[in-house]
């Protein structure tokens, strides 16, 4: 599936702002900010055992994960991002990948993990149905997305962003074969917008 005008124009920020997006957000070393969503994660999974990180930037989260013994491979849609991914760890699997379009057989991993990225896509269920096929049933994954309604362009960025109600999410699982076993809600601090958090099972 392509990217929309919007997406792709998201996409083309990233890359050209990579370095800045990284200084602004702490760099390399910045703050764990999903320390809870990782604990309920690594409490349902086997160490050891391959993941899929989607819209990974510069797998900072890939980081933690592999300091829990998870063995994340690492996805985005940002040349540039990656670049910064390879730089800080050149031993990282990551890898340049469209979440709609996830370049792996069906059942390939154990578990997933989609922080802050659903909501820069105009389709996010295609982008759950993609990580439900690429997840065995019974695995299990991470989302976060900022609640609130409706869309915009981020004037300061030029990201697109799309915000989620928790009644919307839990439709988009039910139709995903997923299903919550876990959800909070964070603090959104500037934005102004809190994160919904979730801890999904596969249920082919």
């Amino acid at each position: 599936m392509s990217l929309s005008s919007r997406e792709e124009e998201t996409q083309r920020r990233y890359n050209s702002q990579a370095g800045q997006w990284m200084k602004a957000s702490g760099g390399i070393d910045r703050a764990w900010f999903w320390p809870e969503e990782l604990e309920a994660l690594v409490a349902l999974v086997p160490t050891g055992v391959y993941g899929i990180e989607v819209g990974c930037g510069p797998a900072t989260d890939g980081k933690y994960l592999r300091q829990k013994g998870l063995v994340p491979v690492s996805v985005d849609y940002s040349e540039a991002m990656l670049a910064l991914a390879k730089q800080a760890d050149p031993d990282a699997d990551v890898r340049l990948m469209d979440i709609y379009d996830l370049e792996f057989a069906q059942d390939t991993f154990e578990w997933f993990w989609a922080t802050a990225c659903l909501l820069h896509l105009e389709r996010p269920t295609d982008a759950l149905e993609q990580l439900q096929r690429v997840t065995r049933s019974g695995g299990y994954g991470v989302v976060t997305v900022k609640e609130g309604v409706g869309e915009l362009i981020d004037q300061n960025t030029g990201y697109y962003f799309h915000y989620f109600s928790d009644k919307g999410m839990s439709q988009m699982f039910t139709s995903s074969k997923m299903q919550v076993v876990r959800r909070s809600r964070k603090n959104g601090g500037q934005s102004g917008y809190d994160w919904l958090t979730y801890v999904v099972q596969i249920k082919k």
